[in-house]
Formats: C-alpha cells, structure tokens, sequence
C-alpha cells in the first residue's frame, strides 16, 4: 500500500520510525546512494534488491511488492546524518 510521504525506514534504530516500518524523515529512509552520487539506474535497483533477497532477514517478496522506488534529493545535512548513521 503506497503511503505518500512514507519512507522505509533504514533500519529498527532510526528515530523517526513508525509501526509500520517507516518514516517520513528522508535521512532515516533507506536509500540507495551510489559512491558518484549519481541518480541509481535500473541495474543499481536491481543489485540492490539482489543484496537485500539474500540477508534473509524479512520476507523479500512482500518487500518487493510493497515498496516503490521514488527519486529524492539530498542536502548537504542529510547526507552528512546518512554517513554518519552509516559510517561511511
């Protein structure tokens, strides 16, 4: 179900964190962010959803179903908290 403004959450420990799963806090959200910082293609999606199917953490085809990609962009702060989250 698309949740406009909702975000899956990059991890259980992110504050913002609903009872869904999700945030509305962009920095929180998990992202795929390339090392060029590029705008990820279908391949790097594809690579992505790839890693996350084999963790075997959570069901993957609800995942996949459930979620949608959406193009957002970062500032400077937001991309600093994602690092540093990350540490990276």
């Amino acid at each position: 179900m698309e949740r406009p403004g909702k975000y899956i959450a990059d991890g259980i420990d992110v504050a913002s964190i609903d009872e869904n799963g999700e945030t509305d806090v962009l920095e929180d959200a998990l992202l795929v962010i390339r090392s060029d910082y590029k705008a990820p293609g279908l391949g790097d999606l594809e690579n992505f959803y790839t890693f996350i199917s084999k963790l075997n953490m959570f069901d993957y085809d609800t995942f996949r179903k459930g979620s949608k990609p959406v193009e957002v962009s970062l500032n400077t702060g937001q991309l600093q908290v994602i690092r540093e989250r990350n540490e990276w």
